[in-house]
């Protein structure tokens, strides 16, 4: 009972820390040549229409995004979307962005776009380069929250598929049909399910605090025992720390002060959860 009162104390004391945080989910640079390209299901392929850029509120609060903006560099940098006034994402909210046409969720393979919040691109298109590629997120003070430089990625751009998180938004990058042949799914997980809200999937197992972390130590709590297996990633998706924890401390001195994300896995139990390191 001791143990259960304390996890669900820790819980709290955790969510409290947590703040909304927008990443890069999901692009789409190439849609396939044919009509399996039809990414946004409007029954019309188009290399420009199809591309889309999925965004992903990994908060455990909603996020206004107003004025926001979604801006790709190749030779110069444009700003390709603008986010509309009175635009707010819940936890676990999805933004998708299509390059144009007329986004029909009964025509895509899957049959929905999930709960996102759909919209084609302010400026017309969004004309990302299937090579060497740099798509930058702005807030609406114009500060970059967000970055996926192609040119770093493990993977081509330019294979007729997304490139996607894996998994879903703590994940690095990897082509779309590597996980179920698949060539994307604009609005949802890899899997095809809804985006799951990381408040929801963090009260699930784990407790994890203080959030941030000020003294190099972070306490993580399972309901069950064992170890833990732990990872750290940074906002571009890369990782920077992995450990098999059979403690109930994970020491992170030596991590850069930042925002990260920290992925914690038991058995089948998996939570994702954004940490901040002071």
């Amino acid at each position: 009972m001791k143990k259960i009162y304390f996890l669900v104390l820790a819980f709290a004391l955790f969510s409290s820390t947590m703040s909304a945080q927008l990443i890069i989910n999901e692009v789409l640079f190439d849609p396939a040549s044919d009509i399996t390209g039809d990414a946004n299901g409007d029954g019309t392929r188009s290399p420009n229409d199809d591309e889309f850029i999925e965004l992903v509120n990994s908060g455990s609060t909603a996020l206004d995004i107003s004025g926001y903006t979604i801006e790709d560099t190749y030779t110069v940098t444009i700003i390709r979307h603008v986010v509309p006034a009175n635009t707010v994402l819940t936890a676990g909210g999805v933004y998708l962005v299509f390059g144009g046409g007329t986004p029909t969720a009964s025509g895509t393979a899957a049959g929905n776009f999930g709960t996102a919040t759909v919209i084609v691109a302010s400026s017309g298109g969004l004309g990302f380069s299937n090579s060497s590629e740099v798509i930058i997120v702005r807030d609406a003070s114009g500060t970059a929250i967000a970055t996926l430089d192609a040119s770093t990625l493990s993977v081509s751009t330019g294979a007729d598929a997304s490139v996607t998180r894996s998994p879903d938004i703590a994940g690095d990058f990897i082509l779309h049909p590597t996980v179920n042949g698949v060539a994307f799914s604009p609005g949802l997980k890899i899997d095809g399910s809804t985006v799951l809200n990381i408040k929801e999937d963090l009260f699930a197992v784990f407790a994890m605090y203080p959030n941030p972390v000020i003294n190099g130590k972070l306490t993580i709590i399972s309901a069950f025992n064992g170890s833990k297996k732990v990872e750290l990633f940074d906002t571009s998706g890369r990782s920077v720390l992995q450990t098999n924890l059979t403690t109930n401390v994970l020491n992170i001195e030596t991590v850069k002060s930042g925002i990260y994300f920290l992925k914690v896995s038991q058995g089948s139990n998996i939570s994702t959860s954004k940490l901040l390191i002071k």
